[in-house]
């Protein structure tokens, strides 16, 4: 799995940053989906949808990254 490479080849140091990066990458991508809803906003709902994407990968990175090899 693609994501199981990236965490094989990460430094470890990495793994507390994609953990901080990936709350708020979701609280972003919360902010703009309750944006979209309150206005109608499609323009604000794509990138809040790809900001939890992209929160959901850096996530897991990171916790396969603490897991013992």
């Amino acid at each position: 799995m693609p994501l199981d490479r990236i965490a094989g080849v990460a430094p470890p140091w990495l793994g507390r940053p994609l953990s901080v990066a990936s709350g708020l990458l979701a609280l972003t991508g919360s902010l703009m989906v309750f944006t979209a809803t309150v206005y109608g906003s499609w323009l604000m709902l794509i990138p809040g949808a790809a900001a939890f994407a992209l929160a959901a990968a850096c996530w897991q990175v990171a916790d396969r990254m603490s897991r013992p090899h």
